[in-house]
């Protein structure tokens, strides 16, 4: 291995089997090959590590983690987050389709914010309307 790998910064999930780059044991050239590049690849071990750790900080005391759907709409993302028990804080009738094909549960998005991009009523066919009861607009409930 050139010394040039061993002074970079990476991800932890990112490592070197010999001269060959991986993300969680799954070689990078095979997912380019698989799915062309340029490719964006993420680390689901780092992704649920990372929150677990954020949300164990909480243990004890009441809480739901909110993952900011802007930060990121990544449906994997997403999903992953959704099946650890994330929240999702949303700021467009966009984020919460997003949000709404990873997870069905009540209650899973809100808004802290009223948006110009979002209608004054969120009606989405494929939102339950549980989905939207924690969301707000101007102060009141929409949903």
């Amino acid at each position: 291995m050139s010394s040039f790998h061993n002074t970079i910064s990476r991800p932890p999930a990112f490592t070197y089997a010999g001269r060959e780059l991986q993300c969680d044991s799954v070689a990078i050239e095979k997912l380019a090959k698989q799915f062309g590049t340029p490719l964006y690849i993420y680390s689901g071990s780092t992704v649920r590590n990372r929150f677990q750790t954020f949300d164990a900080a909480f243990a004890g005391i009441q809480h739901t983690v909110c993952y900011s759907v802007k930060a990121n709409s990544n449906l994997s993302i997403l999903k992953t987050l959704s099946q650890l028990g994330s929240g999702f804080d949303i700021v467009s009738g966009g984020e919460l389709e997003r949000v709404v094909r990873v997870d069905k549960r009540p209650g899973l998005a809100s808004s802290s914010r009223a948006s110009a991009r979002m209608p004054p009523r969120w009606t989405l066919p494929s939102a339950p309307a549980s989905s939207c009861s924690t969301l707000k607009a101007k102060g009141k409930r929409n949903c």
